[in-house]
């Protein structure tokens, strides 16, 4: 429609100011006519407030008729030229903060999908909506978790594993302390006095021991009850892992020790009497072992890690055992592809 037929013109016409005055007004409807599915609409509104109208008076004639063609649900025009909007005086609209909220730019996507990606690098799970399926979507470094070519655990094979000579473990375990944490996923011990493993011609030191319920890694597609990681690192940065597979059976007086400092809760931190921590007896009296290259097993996930696991399982107690799975119920990454690679048996 022409802007002669636009309810109460002349407010429209002040509000719109020099501009408007100085564009030659069509006689014709069809230069201002919204299209037909407009017609049967009802009086347009205009919201927000009166402004002075800068730049081109024929773009802003423009604005108008395209502002004209396009109304809300609510049968109410918005007017923008430039960035402001346009209120005649004496016309009703939206109230001022639906106007400013109309109008208050949003934060840059970044700043919205940082805190998102942070609550979402906490709440990795083993199950769930966050569990291991989910852990490479869940954060940028996660992504190996579902790209890696070289991720742990895995069910070994004996059938197809490397025969043959092998160099024996080295170790140097001996008396300590350290402190039992609930991390949320699992239940750790952080090692404070050095023991040592040495293999493939590296030394590695002892960081901490992770318990896992049931094992991670498999033999044969057989899974076991629970398992403790041996976490080590050397001085290039690089991980080892010697894992011991756990069964029920007798009581571990080892494990007895530790799980008398049990945890509460998450983030509980129990200081472990100087000299109590003994690594070495949690390893079986039979030395062989299975050697592959995989992963972390938890994210990020990082490959290049050295597993070890131990061909002998130890027992642990019926009641040991279902204390652990009163806390963790299952903390264990299913197995993960092999992608062709070697396994070695050891001794």
């Amino acid at each position: 429609m022409p802007l002669t037929d636009v309810p109460n013109r002349s407010a429209f016409l002040r509000a719109c100011g020099l501009a408007c005055a100085l564009v030659a007004v069509p006689a014709s409807a069809q230069d201002l006519k919204p299209p037909p599915a407009a017609t049967a609409v009802a009086p347009a509104v205009v919201s927000s407030q009166a402004v002075p109208v800068p730049g081109d008076p024929h773009a802003v004639v423009d604005r108008i008729r395209a502002a004209l063609a396009k109304q809300d649900s609510q049968n109410r025009l918005h007017v923008l030229v430039g960035d402001d909007p346009i209120t005649p005086p004496g016309v009703s609209g939206a109230p001022a903060a639906d106007a400013r909220s109309r109008t208050r730019p949003k934060a840059p996507s970044s700043q919205r999908s940082t805190a998102v990606t942070a609550v979402r690098s906490t709440a990795w799970s083993y199950a769930g909506p966050n569990g291991p399926e989910t852990w490479g979507r869940l954060q940028t470094d996660f992504g190996t978790c579902s790209s890696g070519q070289r991720q742990a655990p895995i069910d070994i094979d004996t059938r197809q594993t490397l025969q043959g000579p092998a160099e024996p473990l080295q170790l140097t375990y001996g008396s300590g302390g350290g402190s039992v944490v609930h991390t949320g996923h699992a239940i750790e011990v952080d090692v404070s006095d050095p023991h040592t493993l040495t293999v493939r011609g590296s030394t590695y030191r002892l960081q901490q021991l992770r318990f896992h319920h049931p094992a991670e890694v498999r033999i044969d597609g057989k899974t076991h009850a629970m398992a403790v990681h041996l976490v080590h690192r050397n001085d290039q940065g690089q991980t080892a892992v010697l894992v011991v597979l756990l069964e029920p059976g007798d009581v571990h007086p080892e494990i007895h020790k530790l799980w008398t400092h049990m945890p509460l809760e998450v983030k509980d931190r129990v200081p472990l009497p100087d000299g109590l921590l003994n690594p070495k007896a949690l390893l079986p009296a039979d030395a062989r072992y299975f050697q592959f290259m995989g992963s972390l097993s938890a994210p990020p996930c990082t490959e290049g890690v050295l597993w070890l696991v131990m061909k002998q399982a130890v027992a642990i107690s019926p009641e040991q055992l279902r204390l652990y799975a009163q806390l963790f119920p299952m903390n264990a990454r299913p197995v993960q592809a092999l992608n062709g690679r070697v396994v070695r048996e050891g001794m």
